[in-house]
């Protein structure tokens, strides 16, 4: 799907250049214009959707993250995947999902006996 974006988007550049005026008044200009959004953006969406399921799978088998994150990350994953192109703000769906899972992350590092430093297998900071 990206390279089929990517060649309506190349092929309506190179006809704009060709015949500019005529273009832009035949709608062609606009058609390509909103086929390559279209294109690439529900493709972004979907990839994110899948993106977000794999990494919840990953989190729920090794148990590294609260259920709550994985659950979240599953039921916004599923509505992106489904819905996407029908609501507008969903679009932000990952990426408040992924600022979740970083402040967790975060919060869980700091939280460490160690302050977040690295450690090797004696214990010894790094």
């Amino acid at each position: 799907m990206f390279f089929a974006a990517a060649a309506v988007a190349g092929a309506t550049i190179i006809a704009l250049n060709a015949t500019s005026k005529q273009m832009i008044e035949s709608g062609a200009y606009t058609f390509g214009r909103a086929i390559t959004a279209q294109i690439m953006n529900v493709y972004a969406l979907k990839m994110a959707g899948v993106f977000m399921i794999s990494t919840c799978t990953l989190v729920l088998r090794t148990r590294i993250l609260p259920l709550w994150i994985t659950i979240l990350g599953y039921a916004l994953a599923v509505m992106l995947l489904l819905s996407s192109h029908f609501v507008d703000w969903l679009g932000l769906a990952f990426p408040l999902w992924v600022f979740i899972l970083s402040t967790y992350i975060l919060i869980e590092n700091l939280r460490s006996p160690n302050g977040g430093a690295v450690t090797n297998q004696m214990g010894e900071n790094i």
